[in-house]
Order: C-alpha cells, then structure tokens, then sequence
C-alpha cells in the first residue's frame, strides 16, 4: 500500500489508473526535486513538476525544461524579429533557470579595443651574454 511520504515515483514499475477522481485534499510532494505525486483514487499518479518534462516513472526522470530555445518569428514594418516565446519583447534576452526562465532586457555595452603591448627585452643588453636562436 502507499502512503503519503512514502511513495517513489522512480520505483514504479505497473500501469497506473488514470481515474479522474483526483482527491481534494491530495497533499503533493517533491520526489527528486523535479516530480509531484497525487493521490488519484485509488493509487498514486506520478508527474513533472512545471519547468520540468520527461518520464517522472524513472529516476530523475524529469529534466530541465529549456523555455529559451522556443523562438517565434514575427514580422513587423516589413522586417523579421525573433522573439523568445515567453519573453513578451524583441529587446530583452532569456535566461533559463533549473525548472523556470527570466526575461531580462537586452544590454549590448559598446566594444571594449583591447590592446596588447609586448615588451621584447634584448637578453644581450640585459645579461651580457649573446643568445643564438
């Protein structure tokens, strides 16, 4: 029997009843930080937590959902602009999290010229001795 607590969604290996009759006072609980498990009358139903996709059956079954690689082209005044789908602006810039995203906006600083100076010292002039190469 399963109770509450004591349930692994990575150790199951029978179907499970998809019954709707989802109890009202099911408590979830996290199982390896990335899936739920609710009780669904009569066992336990396994699932991903939000941010997080795959096969919460399996340990560590539910990685990472990546929300910034989903793009949307948009056409505006004639002209092409991506956007990221759950960013609501052109101008800023998705940063994925661990079961989550930010929109941020975008900052481009100006270009930073580097400039690399090399000072050759004459080993002659510095030790009195001549070095062949």
């Amino acid at each position: 029997m399963n109770y509450t607590g004591t349930f692994d969604c990575s150790k199951v290996f029978a179907n499970i009843s998809t019954s709707t009759n989802t109890s009202t006072n099911a408590n979830p609980f996290t199982n390896d930080e990335m899936s739920y498990i609710t009780w669904v009358q009569p066992v336990y139903q396994c699932s991903c937590k939000q941010g997080y996709e795959g096969n919460p059956y399996l340990l560590r079954g539910c990685p990472d959902f990546d929300e910034c690689k989903e793009i949307e082209s948009v056409v505006e005044n004639g002209e092409t602009r991506n956007y990221y789908k759950f960013c609501d602006s052109a101008d800023t810039v998705c940063i994925n999290t661990d079961g989550g995203f930010y929109c941020s906006k975008y900052v481009i600083d100006p270009p930073i010229k580097s400039k690399i100076t090399m000072v050759v010292l004459d080993l002659q002039w510095r030790t009195g001795q001549h070095f062949q190469s």
